[in-house]
């Protein structure tokens, strides 16, 4: 084993100081297990330890990893000690207690060293590959939003199915749940659009941004800054990269969709209704949005706080032009105030298809009981599944007013 380590660990060194030399700004993180018994931690300005008391990590080896307690007791063994790890840190967090606390600790922490670090643009923006699988998507995310303040607009280079769309959404929660962000998407079929659209981000004005670029995408490498010569956007390899097949949008679309709801706080499950609302949609079709009113409103958790419905329309129509910026026709808007559960999904028959969450399914059912019972053709149900927050609850609007209403 040690000649084997004496071979590979300096080649893993080598190339973690490749990586770092193509950062030119911001935070870079190294997580590595044998950071200390390697000897790397003389190329790092601070080395975090994490540290657990022997007893409780012992309960987790025995609790998560089917090991028994004389099994777990020799893995540790095996290991450097608390005391041996914590004399080369910088900083040590104890890891005992429960996952907010350990948050806290180490935003505190990060918030403290990032005035020191060369300044990073407030907003950033980049292309997202075809998808590939969820660790790729979580390293895409992590790069691009540990290079900006604020946040991120992704830039989807094709059409996502439901269940892609509901990874990324999710995986975009757990990466940065504090960070800004926006979905564009412009299926890339010429480089000219792309600069058409990235005139129209809202953070252009400001001029503090980024743009990003995956490059080297079928041997799935790192990012590296995207050139950017007065908004013109050169060095795009993308585009060469994506068959046209993995362009084209393959799911059947309508002219006339709905979706209602109360969107408040527009949040991640929000925007995957909202973009699969888009994706069922055609060209110059009619988006028919259901926003609901104070009579609906009254059973709510903390209705006091909810947005007015002025606020919430805007949100709405904003996500959905943004997301949808590279289609060639724009979309029909139809703003349905709710006063009542059905709205028009139960009096226009010219509205072909219902997005439904899972939670709200039974509630699209009924509605086609009732168009039954009317003589109106069935509508199509797609059934979007629910957002995961970090904690495997489902995100929604009461949580958040909860959260506010506790500040």
């Amino acid at each position: 084993m040690k000649k084997l380590e004496e071979i590979v660990w300096p080649e893993i060194k080598a190339e973690v100081l490749e990586k770092i030399e193509k950062v030119k700004a911001g935070v870079i993180i190294v997580e590595a297990a044998i950071l200390i018994e390697a000897g790397w931690q003389d190329v790092m300005d601070e080395t975090w330890c994490y540290a657990v008391p022997p007893n409780v990590a012992i309960e987790r080896m025995v609790n998560t990893r089917g090991l028994n307690e004389e099994q777990a007791k020799g893995r540790l063994n095996a290991q450097l000690t608390n005391e041996e790890r914590i004399k080369h840190a910088t900083r040590v967090f104890w890891t005992d207690k429960d996952i907010e606390h350990q948050r806290t600790m180490v935003k505190k922490a990060y918030d403290e060293i990032k005035d020191t670090l060369i300044p990073l643009p407030d907003y950033g923006a980049t292309i997202v590959p075809p998808f590939l699988n969820v660790k790729h998507i979580e390293t895409l995310m992590l790069q691009a939003e540990n290079m900006v303040n604020k946040g991120v607009y992704y830039i989807l280079s094709h059409y996502p199915t439901i269940d892609q769309l509901t990874t990324f959404y999710e995986t975009l929660l757990r990466i940065a749940p504090t960070h800004e962000a926006s979905t564009l998407l412009l299926p890339l079929k010429n480089k000219e659009k792309l600069n058409d659209v990235i005139h129209t981000l809202p953070f252009i004005e400001t001029g503090n941004y980024e743009l990003f670029n995956f490059e080297n995408l079928k041997e799935r490498q790192t990012w590296t800054p995207l050139i950017v010569d007065d908004l013109n956007v050169t060095n795009v390899t993308l585009m060469d990269k994506i068959e046209e097949e993995q362009i084209e949008l393959t799911e059947e679309t309508y002219n006339r969709v709905c979706v209602g709801g109360t969107f408040d706080r527009l949040h991640m499950g929000h925007k995957l209704l909202l973009s699969s609302l888009v994706l069922r949609a055609k060209e110059g079709g009619t988006l028919v949005i259901g926003i609901t009113t104070e009579e609906l409103q009254q059973k709510k958790a903390f209705k006091e706080l909810i947005e007015p419905f002025e606020v919430r329309v805007a949100n709405v129509k904003a996500f959905i032009n943004q997301f949808s910026a590279g289609r060639e026709t724009p979309f029909q808007f139809v703003i349905a105030p709710l006063h009542e559960p059905f709205g028009p999904t139960i009096t226009e028959d010219a509205i072909e298809l219902l997005v439904v969450s899972e939670e709200t399914k039974k509630g699209g059912e009924k509605v086609n009981e009732v168009r039954q019972q009317k003589q109106m053709t069935t509508l199509k149900l797609e059934i979007v599944p629910e957002i995961k927050g970090d904690t495997f609850h489902k995100i929604s609007s009461s949580a958040l007013r909860e959260r506010d209403a506790q500040r």
